[in-house]
């Protein structure tokens, strides 16, 4: 069962120094204690409840990764859109704090006591895990990461993995390759082919399958190739460029139908106005709609006011 009421956790007197609102915390929840992570969202010293409180495990972070301005607006937002607080909390949170990350603790200064130079252990970085660092170190670091001698960096596990693709490099000069083709059987074709795309593409590192599109060989043709030394195939990592085959062209406004410039006129009089107003545009798909948002932006625009289009579509 999910709720949006808060929960309330007792606080272990070692906890209460570097406990702050907005900070991640692990608490066991539900029958079996299953742990898991919650926000902090009130600090009080006596609770209500007259049963027994649970206690924090831990606490995930060193300092606030939600300010007093977000857990207001994340409350807001739980009430105008329907939706569990702790949704709106966690959507507010880098993208590093919400995949598997491995936390490291880097030293910035020298200007730090001898307890916590020893935990670096003479390296300029460690790995931070707080449900295994002594209490009293723990404090000594919180300390220290106040006074910016120390700070927390998230190392991404599971970020998008780069884009390989396989490439061929030709191994022989074109004496080799001359060579190699006196060689070769009268019926080995294929490999002749290669040979003489080779002697084109010399020092180059070529995509595998640019290669057997051009020249329409198969893959087994160039790992026999491999086996004879004369190229070599390896994995490389591809930069994905999504604007390289991108063609944009400027286009101008389009003529907009009377029902669009109805529309169009009646924001831009509101904008011009600087009288906040809500409109609904409503149409069926290819009706027209995007026109009337571009003409209302580039009016809004001219202004020298800025404006910002939300698109939920797939693409």
């Amino acid at each position: 069962m999910q709720t949006d009421k808060p929960f309330t956790y007792e606080l272990d007197e070692h906890l209460r120094d570097r406990l702050s609102i907005g900070m991640r915390v692990v608490v066991p929840f539900g029958k079996g204690n299953r742990l898991i992570q919650g926000f902090v969202v009130r600090i009080f010293n006596k609770s209500e409840y007259a049963g027994k409180l649970k206690k924090i495990f831990s606490v995930i972070d060193l300092e606030p990764v939600l300010n007093d301005e977000r857990l207001k607006m994340a409350e807001w937002m739980a009430q105008y859109t329907f939706s569990f607080r702790i949704s709106c909390m966690q959507a507010m949170l880098p993208s590093a704090m919400r995949a598997q990350y491995q936390k490291k603790i880097v030293l910035l200064s020298d200007d730090v006591n001898e307890e916590v130079h020893s935990f670096f252990s003479g390296k300029n970085e460690a790995d931070f895990d707080e449900q295994k660092i002594p209490a009293e170190l723990l404090g000594q670091l919180i300390k220290a990461r106040q006074q910016n001698k120390v700070e927390i960096r998230y190392l991404v596990k599971d970020k998008a993995k780069a884009k390989k693709i396989t490439v061929i490099k030709s191994l022989l000069t074109g004496t080799e390759i001359a060579r190699e083709k006196d060689n070769l059987r009268t019926n080995a074709n294929n490999l002749r082919t290669l040979l003489d795309y080779l002697n084109d593409h010399q020092e180059e590192l070529i995509p595998q399958l640019q290669v057997e599109t051009e020249t329409h060989l198969k893959a087994d043709v160039l790992r026999t190739a491999e086996k004879k030394g004369w190229l070599l195939r390896k994995r490389i990592e591809q930069y994905r460029d999504p604007r390289k085959n991108l063609n944009i062209e400027q286009t101008t406004p389009r003529v907009l139908t009377p029902q669009q410039k109805i529309a169009v006129e009646a924001v831009s009089q509101k904008a011009d106005e600087q009288q906040p107003t809500t409109f609904l545009l409503q149409g069926v798909t290819g009706s027209g709609k995007t026109e009337v948002y571009l003409q209302v932006i580039a009016n809004v625009l001219k202004a020298g006011k800025t404006a910002l289009m939300l698109v939920p579509e797939i693409a």
